[in-house]
């Protein structure tokens, strides 16, 4: 199929088509941003010049704003790390009707990034479950993924994060600790189809001197739901679990790893007993 012209009215027609009965999975966070908010995103990605024949990791694209990124900014190559299988039958259309390599490899980013993501890309698009735990999680796996694969152009990380200012300083610190430059920040420019609350949309660049900032699985909550609830359930090794919350006898986690599991003693580390399985 020829080129599309980039412009709003082609980003809704492929939306629709794409995703337009893809239904939002709550549990892990997704939600649709309009329309305009995916091209004002692609427009600013290409006003930097920042697209052209990179090679792109998207970490987690329900929205689609990386898969459409390859359509509309000649990009070199495509991967999208998500948990949500039903994006690799978009992927599959694309590829088939769009004459683009879009990968597909599934990858929860609870677990440790895995080789093939590592080190591989000159650009990295994500929106993490907005939570302080899953802008610190995404964004370190974010850092582990990107780097510069040419002599005269920086790596880059694109983020979405609530207009917070808690949020903000946690990725100021994080990108400070990690030897990177927060370039741009756009307030407010992504809006969402169901009326949750705007994110700001950041552009960040590392050199070769990156300082990642560790690679070990995690095992604490990380979706809304998960880091909302007052009572969380955490295991032992021994196969115990103890409620962690303000009514429970232990108040904190960093009670629990104190006093120690009240069946073994064990003092951690403990696991979250997430219903979003681990595969």
């Amino acid at each position: 199929m020829d080129n599309l012209e980039f412009n709003l009215e082609n980003i809704e027609n492929l939306l629709n088509d794409l995703a337009g009965e893809l239904s939002e999975k709550r549990d892990i966070d997704q939600a649709k941003i309009t329309p305009d908010s995916i091209f004002k995103r692609i427009n600013f990605m290409k006003e930097q010049n920042d697209l052209y024949g990179a090679r792109l990791l998207c970490i987690g694209d329900f929205d689609l704003t990386g898969t459409l990124s390859s359509i509309f900014g000649n990009t070199k190559e495509v991967v999208v790390a998500d948990i949500d299988e039903r994006i690799a039958e978009i992927l599959f259309e694309i590829n088939f009707d769009y004459d683009k390599e879009i990968r597909f490899v599934y990858h929860d980013m609870r677990k440790k990034m895995i080789e093939i993501l590592k080190n591989e890309f000159e650009i990295v698009i994500t929106e993490p479950p907005p939570t302080i735990e899953g802008l610190e999680l995404f964004l370190k796996r974010a850092i582990i993924s990107v780097t510069p694969l040419r002599m005269d152009h920086n790596a880059i990380i694109y983020i979405s994060i609530p207009h917070k200012k808690e949020f903000r300083k946690t990725l100021e610190q994080l990108v400070k600790d990690s030897n990177g430059e927060i370039t741009h920040r756009l307030e407010k420019i992504n809006k969402y189809i169901d009326g949750r609350e705007e994110t700001d949309f950041y552009r960040i660049i590392y050199n070769q001197n990156k300082i990642p900032l560790g690679n070990e699985h995690y095992l604490g909550p990380l979706y809304s739901m998960e880091v909302s609830m007052k009572s969380q359930p955490w295991q032992c090794k021994c196969g115990e679990t103890i409620m962690v919350g303000e009514n429970e006898k232990y108040k904190t986690l960093k009670e629990l790893e104190t006093k120690g599991c009240p069946k073994c003693r064990y003092k951690g580390p403990f696991r979250f007993q997430t219903k979003i399985e681990i595969k």
